[in-house]
């Protein structure tokens, strides 16, 4: 259901429908998301799938009156909540949207021989609650005798209890992965049993709900999954360029396994598990070829490192290329990185987050701001797209790590910008919200957005949110001291001008061409100017590089004037008594296409 990816299938549905039509039962899949989309409109649906504040519940609200009736003080209520949290021209979309939501629903409902089935299954993960539940309460009072079961990632632990609690028109939910529970749980209501029994399977028991375990029977080796199926999706959806196929190489957080980031919400009651490359090729191949795919999205949290050696090489060699997204961490060498970029990994969350690195210890990220803007320059010279966000409001943090924002800003101008800058979110299953006292956060309760979308008592809602809003302890306010971060990044987004700092090498002469802020300059390095330079492509602590340039015949003061122009003129950066040079390389051809005539030298 909405709002589902309008853009690739849903892995989830794909797998389950394989591992079904291994024990023999058969399934369709029903991508009535697309629908939804077509019906509102592109722009509609991928601003309520993919742009708007996840916290606000954009989605979700679309579908709510569908749910819970018409209540036109929670509509105005809504509204102005909303209105502070986006333009007046997203509020209209969502407006549009949920005046479509009703006819939608109907439409779902005539669209479907819903009697022709035995169990009706719901995926839901972040905004498609909402949606499924509205037409699972439609389709459970035309087809009573059907059984209706939830799953997904708004089905985790306590959030799927609280779902099955809350909505009597739910039979089942299947809480965390489900590749082993549902082919049991099925066979089970087969032969008249008892699905309580079954850990990770919520059921209706006298009592309210019953189960007899939130945590349910994992797959440990994951070369035993089968291929997904996304036939539906494709027969729906055509096979044009801009769809994608979804597909997992791994499952888990080898990082979040040894340091679980502070701020993030994913639960990991499981290992890290990953396929093996022989497996992870075989499978991309098959997807590939079936669905005549250039573009994977990986689910992957984070990617497996050993793939370097193995996996990645095998896809840069493949004589049909393809296109990978992944998330990884953003400690990755340059070698790496044009491993990846070599293979069509073109597309990186590399989870960057701050350019403090006292702040990244805070959230426990395990990398500083130098390797983070290092990352961000090498992806540029690669052409790899980095996605990423700016956080800021992290617990422990102190004023004066913003000090140097809007200065470090201003010399990364040149490298890709940040999709968003916002505080940080208190998510459910997130260290922060297990344990808010030691992070000095107070006052703990969902997100307002709930109590507008769910007409349920207070109970309920803290058992179905996901978001949630806090105080800090010492009454601080980040919005007050991160200003010039903020302008800082507005200003980034503006001033972006990929190409605008770069430099060439012959061997010889380092040419550095600067064309940012609407001037022209263009310097030279020779000698050891350039060996320093050179040497800085990766962060260099200060003592190291003044080393190599006293060795290589500079003088202390030549150097110390050296160093301190390169910085001033933003072509080079300190970080954390790390000298990072900050030009992307390019070829002779692209800096001569640059047109710039200026030339001046370094002291």
């Amino acid at each position: 259901m909405p709002f589902g990816s309008m853009m690739r299938p849903s892995l989830a549905l794909g797998l389950l429908k394989s591992e079904l039509a291994a024990v023999d039962v058969p399934v369709r899949v029903e991508n009535l998301a697309l629908d939804f989309a077509e019906l509102i409109g592109e722009e509609s649906y991928l601003y309520l799938s993919d742009q708007a504040p996840p916290e606000l519940l954009a989605g979700d609200w679309v579908f709510a009156d569908c749910l819970f009736g018409r209540d036109p003080a929670r509509a105005d209520a809504f509204d102005r909540h909303a209105g502070s949290l986006t333009s007046a021209a997203e509020l209209e979309l969502i407006r549009h949207a949920r005046s479509e939501a009703p006819g939608f629903l109907r439409r779902c409902v005539g669209s479907v021989d819903w009697g022709a089935y035995d169990v009706i299954g719901f995926t839901t993960t972040f905004a498609q609650n909402v949606a499924s539940l509205a037409l699972a309460r439609r389709v459970k009072e035309l087809c009573p005798a059907s059984v209706v079961m939830f799953g997904g990632a708004n089905c985790e632990g306590e959030l799927g209890l609280a779902l099955h609690r809350s909505f009597p028109f739910v039979d089942l939910v299947c809480t965390g992965e489900a590749d082993l529970t549902v082919p049991r749980l099925l066979s089970t209501l087969r032969g008249g049993g008892a699905p309580a029994e079954i850990p990770g399977v919520i059921a209706r028991g006298r009592g309210g709900s019953a189960c007899s375990s939130l945590s349910p029977r994992r797959v440990r080796d994951l070369d035993e999954l089968p291929y997904p199926d996304f036939d539906e999706f494709f027969e729906r959806a055509g096979r044009g360029r801009r769809r994608v196929v979804v597909m997992e190489t791994a499952r888990g957080c080898w990082w979040g396994d040894k340091h679980h980031c502070t701020f993030c919400g994913i639960d990991f009651p499981a290992k890290y598990r990953s396929k093996s490359p022989e497996r992870a090729l075989a499978e991309l191949l098959h997807l590939r070829d079936a669905y005549d795919a250039r573009l994977f999205v990986m689910t992957d949290e984070i990617l497996d490192m050993r793939y370097f050696r193995d996996f990645v090489p095998r896809l840069a060699e493949l004589e049909e290329s393809v296109s990978v997204f992944y998330e990884t961490k953003a400690n990755l060498t340059k070698a790496q990185l044009r491993l990846l970029a070599d293979a069509g990994i073109r597309q990186l969350q590399p989870g960057i987050e701050s350019f403090s690195t006292r702040v990244l210890r805070l959230v426990d990220k395990g990398v500083s701001a130098a390797q983070n803007v290092q990352l961000l320059k090498w992806c540029e010279e690669l052409g790899i797209e980095a996605r990423w966000n700016i956080l800021y409001g992290v617990p422990g943090e102190e004023p004066d790590d913003y000090a140097t924002a809007g200065t470090t800003i201003d010399a990364v101008e040149h490298l890709r910008p940040p999709q968003g800058c916002g505080p940080v979110r208190l998510d459910r299953f997130s260290p922060y919200h297990a344990d808010p006292g030691a992070f000095g956060i107070v006052n703990v309760r969902p997100s307002a957005s709930y109590r507008l979308v769910y007409d349920l008592p207070e109970r309920a809602l803290q058992g179905l949110a996901y978001y949630f809003d806090f105080d800090f302890a010492d009454g601080r306010d980040p919005a007050g001291y991160t200003s010039a971060l903020r302008e800082g990044v507005a200003r980034w987004a503006d001033a972006h001008r990929p190409g605008s700092l770069v430099y060439s090498d012959d061997g010889e002469t380092v040419t550095i061409v600067d064309r940012r802020g609407g001037r022209e300059d263009e310097r030279e390095l020779s000698g050891w100017r350039r060996e320093v330079y050179l040497y800085c492509d990766e962060g260099r602590p200060r003592a190291r590089v003044e080393s190599l340039a006293l060795e290589r015949g500079a003088r202390a003061g030549q150097l110390s004037r050296f160093l301190a122009g390169l910085v001033e003129a933003r072509s080079m950066i300190e970080l954390d008594g790390r000298l990072l040079s900050l030009a992307v390389r390019v070829g002779e051809e692209a800096l001569a296409a640059s047109g710039v005539e200026e030339r001046s030298g370094f002291a």
